[in-house]
């Protein structure tokens, strides 16, 4: 049995999570606040502690920077409603051991609590470092779903280290700006960040892009050209769409991350360079290099830590970057009154979003023009039409699953159809949104009730989560 502390000041979820934990055998000590958890200290540790990142008085970060200082080896997780990216990154560099986002799976809690305990126990002997100044907030990650999340923590854990990262996702997910985000979390933030889109840059160039150049070295070169690498000195280079280098580069680049040496082209001088590599790409990079296109020593040296990014489907997200997006737009357009309307929103999360994060900006961007400064309606939205006839594939298994069902199920084959449709439909809805159940329900175009209904009627299994007591979507999670 473990001693777990909860720190929320919502009534209501104390009282769910302290049932939850009591239920397999846990004892629970429960605070309102940040200054009544830490009261609760000077009684001793408790075994782990479970915070509430927005509390009035001491804050969710405040209050696990002073458990840290009081109680370095409990293992802390912190809870919270709102999409903080910088709350994230903060909570993990001062040791917070995991980051769950309201409204919770309580079975998912629970195997989280037991992983924290666990490894606090095998770890007891061992003190955790203290808490440690991290450098300014940063800002453009916008995040409220349980895969950025994730993200976010992987941020928070590698920015310390000196560690090459590989970040990973389709185009517009936002790999530069995670980069970024590792750079100005580790003690390389005061230093240059150079960024190089190797897909941008002809193959002729990027190789003096990258190692720089002596005069004389080709025709045109006038003068001594220092490269990126050298200018990145200190600090962190970010490599864009790796995928899309020669092989020759390639090796060049290897000698970089493996020795920290280079030489500019047309010279003879070994130049040290120290310089953290982070590198993105979009490529299938495994294949690439089974087919001989990419370096495999190169690939092992690069991806030491993996960072994959979520397509914008798949998120659960939509509209609290939205909402992100268009209160950038009301600055910028002196437009208060802007917003969406329940029309425009349903548009956006029935849209597929092929160019992910990006294009969901620049949808809104042009979306805010064309409305004038009032409610964005479903018109404004110049989105490319993905709603046109069924592909022939998809017709064809139509056709099929149709004639297998007249077949086997002769008499009942309309029903086992519809059913097995819409249960794939509201899966889908219900992973899109995150197992939200009023956006699934909008998405849908059924009321909750109804779908509610279909979802036991059709045994459709789904992570439940609370509704009520502050625990619902309308607290702005995914």
């Amino acid at each position: 049995m473990s001693r777990i502390l909860i720190a929320d000041d919502d009534e209501g979820i104390r009282s769910a999570l302290a049932s939850t934990f009591e239920k397999q055998g846990h004892e629970t000590l429960v605070a309102a606040s940040g200054e009544e958890a830490l009261g609760f200290l000077r009684g001793g540790c408790p075994d782990l502690l479970l915070i509430d990142l927005r509390m009035p008085g001491l804050s969710g970060l405040e209050t696990l920077e002073r458990v840290r200082a009081a109680c370095p080896e409990v293992p802390v997780i912190l809870m919270t409603a709102y999409g903080s990216t910088e709350a994230v990154i903060e909570a993990m560099k001062l040791g917070a051991s995991d980051y769950v986002a309201k409204p919770f799976d309580p079975a998912d809690l629970l195997a989280r609590a037991e992983r924290a305990l666990l490894a606090a126990r095998l770890a007891r002997s061992v003190p955790l470092p203290g808490p440690r100044t991290g450098p300014e907030p940063i800002d453009g990650i916008v995040a409220n779903c349980p895969m950025m999340l994730d993200v976010l923590m992987k941020i928070g854990r590698v920015a310390p280290s000196d560690t090459t990262v590989l970040v990973r996702g389709e185009s517009g997910t936002g790999k530069e700006l995670v980069a970024r985000a590792i750079h100005r979390h580790g003690r390389r933030a005061r230093h240059p960040f150079i960024v190089v889109h190797c897909a941008a840059i002809p193959d002729t160039l990027l190789e003096s892009e990258l190692f720089g150049h002596e005069k004389g070295a080709f025709t045109g070169a006038s003068a001594r050209k220092i490269g990126r690498f050298e200018q990145a000195h200190g600090g962190t280079v970010f490599l864009d769409e790796i995928g899309d280098m020669s092989p020759a580069i390639q090796a060049r680049i290897l000698r970089v991350v493996q020795h920290g040496t280079l030489e500019r082209l047309g010279g003879g001088e070994t130049i040290r360079v120290d310089a953290r590599v982070i590198s993105a790409t979009h490529r299938p990079l495994e294949a690439f290099v089974r087919e001989g296109r990419f370096r495999e020593d190169l690939y092992y040296r690069l991806s030491v830590f993996t960072i994959s990014l979520p397509p914008l489907r798949e998120r659960g997200d939509i509209p609290l970057l939205a909402e992100h997006f268009l209160r950038l737009q009301r600055a910028r357009l002196g437009k208060p009154q802007l917003r969406l309307s329940p029309g425009a929103l349903e548009r956006l999360l029935a849209y597929p979003w092929p160019g992910n994060v990006r294009e969901l900006e620049h949808a809104l961007q042009q979306a805010a023009i064309l409305s004038a400064g009032g409610a964005i309606q479903p018109e404004h939205l110049r989105l490319e039409e993905h709603a046109g006839p069924p592909r022939t594939d998809v017709v064809a298994a139509i056709r099929h699953l149709a004639n297998e069902s007249l077949s086997r199920q002769p008499g009942s084959a309309h029903g086992s159809m519809v059913d097995l449709v819409e249960r794939h439909a509201i899966v889908e809805a219900l992973r899109r949104t995150c197992d939200n159940l009023a956006r699934s329900a909008r998405l849908l175009g059924i009321s909750r009730p109804t779908l509610r209904s279909k979802i036991r009627a059709l045994g459709i299994e789904r992570r439940e989560r609370p509704e009520t007591n502050g625990t619902n979507g309308s607290n702005g999670s995914a």
